[in-house]
């Protein structure tokens, strides 16, 4: 270190050096754990976005039937004949028979 007085612009001699810290210095050993930081921060921000993404946004994808292992927690199949839909949300169908009738030919 140098000092001067301001009024003459006169500098000092120089002092001895002086080192701060520790001896020997350890190598890379705050910036590694700096970038290990970084990175583990980054990786859990990443997971934690795709799965809110996943969970409100994504839609599922429908999947091909595995015939070979029947999984019965995933039944998708629709029996329609216990189906029923809701009073007033169905059609309303009018059902007419029609029966052939033959002429007597006998008289009464």
């Amino acid at each position: 270190m140098r000092a001067a007085d301001s009024r003459v612009l006169e500098w000092g001699p120089w002092s001895q050096p002086v080192e701060f810290g520790t001896y020997p210095p350890r190598e890379g050993g705050s910036t590694a754990a700096f970038v290990s930081m970084v990175m583990l921060g980054t990786l859990t921000c990443a997971l934690i976005f795709l799965y809110l993404f996943y969970r409100f946004v994504g839609v599922p994808i429908p999947r091909v039937k595995d015939k070979v292992n029947n999984d019965y927690l995933t039944d998708d199949e629709i029996i329609w004949e216990k189906f029923t839909p809701a009073a007033g949300k169905g059609d309303i169908e009018e059902i007419f028979s029609v029966e052939e009738v033959e002429e007597s030919t006998a008289k009464v």
